[in-house]
Order: C-alpha cells, then sequence, then structure tokens
C-alpha cells in the first residue's frame, strides 16, 4: 500500500524521515493499528522532529490510541516498524 494523505483519516502504511505535511493541523487523535508483534514500534513527529506520539504495539495486538493533541505544525512518522498509523483530524 502507499500513504493515503488526502483522506479522512491520514492513513501511514510506509516510514519516511521526510516531512509529509508542512502546514499546521489540528489532530483529534492517532490510532496506530493492524501490526503483527506487540514490539513494532512507532514514532509520529511534527515538521521539527518533535514527538507528538509513538510507542509500541500491545500485547493482545488492539489499537493503541492517543489521547487528543490538537493543533501540530507539520506531520512526518520516522519510525513504523510494521502496521500502520491513523491520524484523525479535525
Amino acid at each position: 500500500m502507499a500513504n493515503s494523505l488526502g483522506t479522512r483519516p491520514i492513513k501511514i502504511d510506509t516510514a519516511a524521515a521526510t516531512v509529509l505535511l508542512t502546514n499546521w493541523i489540528k489532530i483529534e487523535n492517532i490510532v496506530f493499528t493492524n501490526y503483527t508483534v506487540d514490539t513494532q514500534k512507532f514514532s509520529v513527529q511534527d515538521q521539527n522532529g518533535n514527538p507528538v506520539f509513538e510507542g509500541n504495539g500491545k500485547a493482545d495486538l488492539s489499537p493503541v490510541i492517543s489521547w487528543k493533541i490538537l493543533w501540530v505544525n507539520g506531520l512526518k512518522v520516522p519510525v513504523l516498524d510494521g502496521g500502520q498509523v491513523e491520524i484523525y483530524i479535525y
């Protein structure tokens, strides 16, 4: 698959150090899902490399869901060992 930046939610399945979005976005929450082992890691950062939401899977392979995040200056996903990151925006 490929990253889907124009959809709601935004779906990221490929990690890259490049900035995906450069404008301010208002994020409701982020979900890490469809991973296969609990040790798979993910990291969502703003365009300056500041962490927004990061972690790893759960033992029961259930989705990892963030709290409300609100405004973020740009977006990149430099770490995604497997699965998919879904970003729900307002």
